[in-house]
């Protein structure tokens, strides 16, 4: 498990690759586990109790769907497992390097928006790296171009996070 786990901490940092996981089940459910796990996280931090859980369950529901669509499209199905748990695994690394920040940002309180503050700076360069770790994935999920791979992870945060935002927070 330390193996795989130094795998996705090298997939962060843009030196390894999706075709180095091993294509495991009970490895993509456990990131897929862990992945749910520190979304509810950064649900808790970031919205009323309530919405959390289901929020958290679609943000999972989302990766899975929109990770196998994308694949299906390229008829690169037997890539799913491996790139799932890539991206699962990463975006929970990703999400616990962001759980601090998140507390961070909550601790400036109301009123933060207005001015510049040091969490926000520094969750604007996790989104930037998380987007950079995305589409490194999917370029080599796709066999593709590393900006392709880029416009894939731009365009699957803009959609979940607008499906998010118009399903949980409209009423806000």
């Amino acid at each position: 498990m330390l193996s795989q786990l130094n795998a996705l901490w090298k997939i962060c940092l843009i030196q390894a690759a999706p075709q180095d996981l091993p294509a495991s089940r009970s490895l993509m459910y456990f990131s897929l586990l862990a992945y749910f796990s520190v979304s509810l996280i950064s649900g808790w931090l970031q919205l009323p109790p309530p919405i959390a859980l289901p929020a958290a369950l679609l943000d999972t529901a989302l990766l899975v769907v929109l990770t196998r669509g994308v694949l299906w499209v390229r008829s690169f199905d037997a890539r799913f497992v491996q790139t799932l748990i890539a991206v699962a695994g990463s975006g929970a690394l990703l999400g616990l390097v962001a759980t601090p920040l998140l507390f961070w940002q909550q601790q400036f309180g109301a009123g933060a928006e207005e001015s510049f503050n040091l969490p926000a700076l520094l969750l604007l360069l996790w989104l930037a790296w998380s987007v950079v770790v995305i589409g490194h994935i999917m370029r080599h999920a796709l066999s593709t171009l590393f900006a392709i791979g880029i416009a894939i992870a731009v365009i699957y945060m803009h959609f979940a996070f607008q499906l998010l935002r118009f399903l949980f927070l409209a009423s806000e």
